[in-house]
C-alpha cells in the first residue's frame, strides 16, 4: 500500500509539475508576442534596405509560407478615407486638407522610399519571434529537467521529447497568428494613410 501510496504522489507531482510548465509557457509567449507586435506598429520610418535581413523561415514552417507574400498599393475608397479621418477626428479645413491628401495616394510611387512597409515589417516582426521562440526552447526544456531532478522526480526522454515537440508546436501556431494579423496590414497605402493623420494630430 505504501509502494502505491507513493506511485501515486509521484504521479501527481509529474501533473502538476506539467501543468505549471503550461501556464509558465503560455505567459512567457503571450507577453512577447504583444510586445512584439506593439514595438513594430509603432515605428513609421523604414529601416533602410539591407540593414536587416529577414530571417529564413525553417523548414518546419514552410507551410505558412502563403502568408509571406508582397505589400498591395490599392488607393483607398471614399468609405475608408472619411472612416480614417472620423476615428481621428479631424475637422474643418485641416480635414478637407487631409481628404484630399489621402485620394492623391494612387499606388507605390506616392509613398515616400524612406517610409517603407509597415506590411513588411509586421512580417519580419513574426518571424523573428519565431525563431527567437524556437532558440529559447532547448534552454527552457533543460531548466524544467533540472528542476524536475532537484525535486526528485527526474523526467523521462519521453517526456522531454514530448515537451520539446509541443513546446514547437505552440511556436508554429503563434507564427500562424501574426502571419494572419499582418494579412490585415497588407495594403501599404492605408497604412501610410493612417499615418498620415496620426502625425497631423500628434
Amino acid at each position: 500500500m505504501a509502494r502505491q501510496n507513493k506511485r501515486y504522489r509521484k504521479g501527481k507531482r509529474k501533473t502538476q509539475r506539467k501543468t505549471r510548465r503550461r501556464m509558465r509557457s503560455k505567459r512567457e509567449k503571450n507577453v512577447k508576442r504583444r510586445k512584439s507586435m506593439k514595438k513594430t506598429m509603432r515605428r513609421t520610418k523604414r529601416r533602410v534596405a539591407g540593414d536587416n535581413k529577414r530571417p529564413v523561415l525553417p523548414e518546419e514552417a514552410r507551410e505558412l509560407m502563403q502568408y509571406i507574400v508582397e505589400p498591395v498599393y490599392t488607393p483607398l475608397t471614399d468609405g475608408e478615407i472619411n472612416g480614417i479621418v472620423n476615428q481621428y477626428d479631424l475637422q474643418g479645413e485641416t480635414r478637407e486638407k487631409m481628404i484630399q491628401k489621402l485620394r492623391g495616394l494612387q499606388g507605390k510611387n506616392t509613398i515616400p522610399a524612406s517610409y517603407g512597409s509597415d506590411f513588411e515589417r509586421l512580417i519580419d516582426a513574426a518571424i523573428r519571434g519565431y525563431v527567437n521562440e524556437v532558440n529559447g526552447i532547448s534552454k527552457y526544456v533543460q531548466n524544467e529537467v533540472d528542476e524536475a531532478l532537484r525535486e526528485g522526480d527526474p523526467f523521462t526522454r519521453e517526456e522531454e521529447r514530448d515537451l520539446t515537440l509541443s513546446l514547437r508546436g505552440k511556436a508554429i501556431e503563434n507564427l500562424r497568428q501574426n502571419l494572419l494579423v499582418a494579412q490585415t496590414y497588407r495594403n501599404d497605402l492605408y497604412n501610410y494613410a493612417v499615418s498620415l493623420v496620426v502625425s497631423e494630430t500628434h
